[in-house]
């Protein structure tokens, strides 16, 4: 299973590092944040969450995000599906049309080729940029969490889960 958390206002990078130590006991194989702050900034590597806390890039990135953002969403992955070498398969993900991370295995209705990487997480935000956050969600089976900002409403984060807890 995949950690994942949020933050809503304001964050300090002293509470992101904290949330993102705690959650390595949920997933060792990857490790992702993404700010919303003023557009969206995605930092995200195939490498367990002590070592991401070190990088040069995310130290760089959390610093001057941290100031502006008002949702951070943070994930360490236990990979089910695609490689954790090829960080397309690593949370956050996103489209055109939002960021999602995700906790579990989702079964999506059909198959969208448009998909970077090799995921059960993208098919499902593939399905939520095509039918809609409920529409999607209507098409997904499993036992899974998630969490889905939208571009359009970027200060609104949905929360959802079906039978994994949130």
């Amino acid at each position: 299973m995949c950690g994942i958390a949020g933050i809503i206002g304001q964050a300090d990078t002293t509470e992101i590092l904290d949330i993102l130590q705690n959650l390595q006991t949920r997933g060792r194989d990857a490790t992702g944040v993404a700010f919303n702050a003023p557009a969206s900034k995605i930092v995200k590597a195939g490498i367990d969450a002590s070592s991401f806390v070190e990088n040069k890039t995310f130290k760089h990135t959390i610093k001057q995000a941290v100031k502006q953002s008002t949702v951070c969403l943070l994930h360490t992955r236990q990979a089910t599906h695609g490689s954790p070498s090829h960080n397309s398969n690593n949370h956050p993900l996103y489209s055109d049309k939002g960021i999602i991370i995700h906790n579990g295995i989702v079964n999506v209705t059909g198959h969208y080729e448009s998909a970077i990487g090799e995921t059960d997480s993208e098919q499902l935000l593939l399905a939520m940029d095509k039918h809609g956050v409920k529409g999607g969600l209507e098409r997904a089976s499993g036992s899974y969490a998630i969490a889905y900002q939208s571009f359009e409403l970027p200060h609104l984060v949905y929360l959802y889960n079906h039978i994994s807890p949130l």
